[in-house]
C-alpha cells in the first residue's frame, strides 16, 4: 500500500527519516537512506544519503548552488516535497521479519523502485509561470531519498519505505 502526505519541514525530516525504531528506543538506530531518481543523479546525489544534503534538498538548497522556491514577503519559501510511504502487506511483513525470509524484503524493495520509475516517468511535474499564466509540465526527473523502517507506530513488524 502507498500513502501520500506532505514531507515534514526540512530540519525535522532528516532526523525523522534517518532513524528506525524511533517509537521504541530513546536512542534509535540510524537508517541509511539511498538517493533515487534522475533528478538526484543529475545533481550528483547518488548512493547513501548524507543527511545534511538531504535536509538541504528538502529546504530547496541544491548542491549546484541553485535555491528553489518563491519569494513571499521578502523571504524564499520552498515546499519540501511529498512523502510517499510504501507499506508491506501484514502477511508478507510477518513472513519476512518473523519468518526471516529476506527474499520477501528484497522483492518488496524492487517493487517500490519499479513503482517510483513509473511515478517519475508519468507524474512528476513542475509549474512554470510565463506571461502571467501558470502551466504544469512533466519533467521525468525526480529527486528522492529512500529510507526503510521496520516497525509501525503500534510497534508491529511493519517494513515500510519513505
Amino acid at each position: 500500500m502507498m500513502s501520500i502526505g506532505s514531507a515534514p519541514p526540512a530540519a525535522e525530516a532528516a532526523d525523522y527519516y534517518g532513524k528506525d525504531n524511533y517509537y521504541v528506543d530513546d536512542d534509535p538506530e540510524r537508517v541509511e537512506g539511498e538517493w533515487y531518481g534522475a533528478g538526484a543523479k543529475s545533481l550528483g546525489l547518488t548512493g547513501k544519503v548524507d543527511l545534511k544534503q538531504f535536509e538541504d534538498a528538502l529546504a530547496g538548497r541544491l548542491p549546484n548552488g541553485i535555491m528553489l522556491g518563491k519569494k513571499q514577503d521578502g523571504e524564499m519559501v520552498h515546499h519540501p516535497g511529498e512523502d510517499l510511504t510504501f507499506s508491506m502487506p501484514k502477511s508478507a511483513a510477518l513472513l519476512a521479519t518473523i519468518g526471516g525470509d529476506t527474499r520477501i524484503i528484497e522483492g518488496y524493495k524492487r517493487s517500490v523502485k519499479q513503482t517510483l520509475i513509473y511515478i517519475e516517468k508519468n507524474y512528476v511535474e513542475t509549474r512554470i509561470k510565463q506571461k502571467g499564466q501558470m502551466r504544469r509540465e512533466k519533467t521525468g526527473s525526480m529527486v528522492a531519498a529512500l529510507f526503510q523502517h521496520d516497525t509501525s507506530r503500534n510497534l508491529d513488524p511493519q517494513p515500510h519505505i519513505h
